[in-house]
């Protein structure tokens, strides 16, 4: 993949993975893909015997793999099939998810309806990532920025010649951007939404269905 679909990609990618998550927490008070974290909660509550609510985390966190799962299967599967669009159905299936919550306007949630989205950005992390041969993993924050810190130290060190260096230090900007525009995400939907008034899912969905043209457009020209 060329430097500057990687560089567009870094920014997309992340900031739709953005917007969905901040529309998790307005809607279910959790970020979807904090696998570590709800799996440490779940151990919480077995600890303090609240079984229900240890096994609907430990459920969110089954479905995030499954998604992951069922995304990568699909690739791999489809790779050698035409058409290659069909490789795009993790993104369409968090469009449809989206979509529901767009029209399905409660305040009343079901578990199961968080189990969508955690399915939804399990499947949509694992596209991005195998899409991108791992360059972007626009959700996983906590080693992307250990990653790009402990980098950027040695970068400042410069003990690493700047030629040679060259492929390890974009691969450094890269980390930074998915970090930057997956914070920007969170912030410009939060913001719309209590400025504006804008649906907390509009932003989400609409973004998710320009990565989708985006891809379909660079996908069929590879045809």
């Amino acid at each position: 993949m060329k430097r500057k679909d990687i560089l567009l990609l870094a920014c997309l990618l992340p900031f739709v993975s953005g917007l969905v998550n901040s529309m998790g927490l307005q809607f279910f008070e959790v970020v979807t893909t904090n696998v570590a974290g709800h799996f440490g909660a779940f151990l919480q509550q077995l600890l303090k015997h609240d079984y229900p609510l240890g096994l609907w985390l430990l459920g969110g966190v089954i479905v995030y793999g499954l998604g992951a799962f069922g995304a990568t299967l699909l690739g791999e599967t489809q790779r050698s099939t035409t058409p290659k669009v069909l490789l795009l159905l993790p993104i369409i299936f968090n469009v449809a998810v989206l979509f529901f919550f767009q029209v399905h306007s409660t305040s009343v949630r079901s578990f199961w309806e968080i189990w969508l989205l955690f399915a939804g950005m399990g499947a949509y992390n694992a596209f991005s990532s195998n899409l991108t041969n791992g360059q972007i993993k626009p959700s996983q924050l906590t080693g992307l920025l250990i990653d790009a810190c402990v980098d950027s130290a040695k970068i400042a060190s410069k003990k690493y010649p700047l030629v040679s260096g060259v492929e390890w230090r974009r691969k450094n900007q890269v980390r930074w951007l998915i970090i930057l525009f997956f914070s920007l995400g969170v912030v410009v939907n939060v913001a719309t939404n209590q400025l504006f008034g804008v649906s907390i899912t509009l932003l989400p969905l609409l973004f998710l269905i320009i990565v989708w043209r985006v891809l379909a457009v660079k996908i069929l020209q590879k045809n």
